[in-house]
């Protein structure tokens, strides 16, 4: 039979004082026998040591390593940019730096890269026998080329009124430093152009437009030079004409006028004869007297000489009166006899010959009347043609330090992992070296 478990009852206050302070004693860790086991055990410390360790060492010494390739850049000097300088672009409203920071940073820029080393990128993945081909898994391996690039962009302060750091870093985190290197120069480069390109292509887009304006302003004022000559024309001839018909209604009146006079005058010749007839006078008699012969021109006041004479017409004679008639009757031109219709046909010849209209009409080039405005545009245009589109060694930023081969890995930290592996190897040790040991002790008792 088994024995009878004995209740063990104080006897007094002393003895409960007693038993208590055991009880406080065996829940208490004596670290002098916790040390002493785990030296007792020291092996399963030293193992568990030397295990993690060295397989944090084999990692250290097998993992491949990373290199990070990196380059600096700042703005531009006003060297980089004197041939803006140059062209009078006006640079507070284009930032060049800005322009290149915006390039180099766009997924664009990357992939060009990216597709330019596919391969060697590839290779160095061992992913050689990836189909390119494939889109999908293109896009995969783009993504962490893209991760493993770092830009770093100019920093502002807190308010954005300043700049506060101006430099850019460019880094790229891979295995193979020189296709590292290869890759952030080409970045660089590739940034260097397509942002000068982009700037100067838009330059020289606005040139030819401002040129097409200036030819288009000259066109217009051509077109309005003519459009004014041909209303100038137009009203020249307007009052030429006029001018023409108050001429020739001048000349038709004075013919009319010119007419009557002389039909009034024939019909006096004609009276006279017939009265010289009936008195017999064939000759005038007074044409053997000197005095009455000047009395007779002296009565004329015109071609025929019959307004105001002083003596009657028939005592000139038949013969006379019938040769004057004849005269008068066979000349029919009054331009002959009127001085006056003779000064205002020349004038009707001048109006109708108008020289101004005739030289404005067969015009065929009209700088010579817009030179003044014309001179000005053309100028400026010439100098827009002339100038100097390939912008020589512009940049839109400098290279402050040039990426170059690292010397040493930055992954995986070698001394940091043996620690660590020295640590928690340790650390397991210790673990085992109470935790084992107490386990048994339990499964045997």
């Amino acid at each position: 039979m088994p024995e009878s478990t004995q209740e063990i009852k104080p006897s007094s206050q002393y003895d409960r004082d007693s038993l208590y302070y055991r009880h406080e004693r065996d829940d208490e860790i004596d670290l002098v026998e916790l040390f002493m086991k785990i030296w007792n055990r020291k092996w399963w410390v030293i193992l568990a040591g030397t295990l993690t360790t060295g397989i944090a060492l084999a990692y250290a010494l097998l993992a491949t390593p990373v290199y990070k390739v990196y380059a600096e850049l700042s703005p531009p000097s006003s060297t980089d940019l004197s041939a803006l300088l140059d062209s009078g672009v006006d640079l507070t409203k284009l930032n060049p730096f800005e322009t290149f920071v915006q390039t180099i940073d766009a997924p664009e820029n990357k992939l060009k890269i990216f597709d330019q080393n596919i391969t060697e990128i590839l290779a160095m993945y061992d992913s050689g026998n990836v189909d390119q081909s494939s889109e999908e898994d293109l896009n995969a391996f783009f993504d962490d080329f893209e991760k493993s690039l770092s830009i770093s962009l100019p920093s502002a302060s807190k308010n954005g009124a300043m700049i506060v750091d101006n430099r850019v870093e460019i880094a790229i985190e891979i295995s193979d430093k020189n296709l590292g290197k290869k890759i952030i120069s080409q970045l660089i480069e590739n940034a260097l152009l397509v942002s000068v390109d982009a700037v100067t292509s838009g330059l020289d887009a606005n040139r030819r437009l401002s040129i097409e304006r200036l030819k288009n302003q000259i066109d217009g004022q051509i077109k309005l030079e003519r459009e004014n000559r041909t209303l100038r024309i137009g009203k020249m001839t307007y009052e030429r004409e006029l001018a023409l018909a108050l001429k020739q209604d001048q000349i038709d009146v004075l013919r009319s006028e010119l007419e009557r006079e002389r039909e009034g005058e024939v019909m006096a010749l004609q009276q006279a004869m017939g009265i010289a007839k009936k008195l017999g006078i064939v000759k005038s008699p007074l044409l053997n007297s000197d005095v009455d012969l000047a009395n007779m021109n002296a009565s004329t006041s015109n071609t025929t000489g019959f307004s105001n004479a002083a003596a009657p017409l028939y005592l000139r004679g038949v013969e006379f009166l019938q040769a004057e008639l004849d005269a008068m009757i066979k000349d029919q031109d009054f331009e002959k006899t009127s001085e006056v219709l003779r000064k205002m046909i020349s004038e009707l010849a001048i109006i109708e010959k108008d020289r101004e209209i005739s030289a404005l009409s067969n015009i065929a080039d009209d700088s010579p009347f817009i030179y003044e405005i014309l001179s000005p545009i053309s100028e400026e245009i010439y100098a827009m043609e002339s100038f100097d589109d390939t912008y020589p060694n512009l940049k839109f930023a400098r290279i402050s330090k040039y990426p170059s081969l690292p010397k040493s890995p930055i992954k995986p930290k070698k001394t940091l992992i043996v620690l660590l592996g020295g640590v928690l190897g340790g650390m397991l040790g210790v673990f085992i070296a109470l935790v084992v040991p107490a386990r048994k002790e339990t499964v045997s008792a």
